[in-house]
């Protein structure tokens, strides 16, 4: 299976509700610098970051069916406040990818590895 076209998932980091007083949203430099690299390697790429998303699960659910990626790779950042919540996002995310295509790769990157 070629592999043309790869969606980046940032998934959520929710705060815990005594410093939940606004929506943490941290630029992903890492996932940015990973799209840098392999959009220059010749790749079609789309991110969506769980942390700007009010329906995250129906974002992916619709991105998935317009984008259509031969790649799904969830790639969490370095900087987390609950991990446990980070590994049942990715998860639940690949889980919706191989729901809308069984041949689909998956990878979850390792919290706070480069991408490269």
């Amino acid at each position: 299976m070629a592999i043309d076209k790869i969606l980046l998932i940032v998934p959520s980091e929710k705060l815990e509700a005594k410093f939940a007083t606004r929506r943490k949203v941290i630029f992903p430099i890492d996932t940015a610098h990973a799209c840098t690299q392999l959009h220059n390697a010749g790749f079609e790429i789309c991110v969506i970051d769980y942390n700007t998303e009010d329906a995250p699960y129906e974002v992916l659910r619709q991105t998935l069916n317009d984008f259509n990626p031969d790649l799904l790779a969830v790639t969490p950042q370095m900087l987390t406040f609950n991990v446990r919540e980070m590994k049942e996002d990715s998860l639940r995310s690949c889980g919706i990818a191989k729901e809308f295509n069984p041949e689909i790769i998956t990878i979850v990157t390792e919290i706070g590895r480069a991408h490269v």
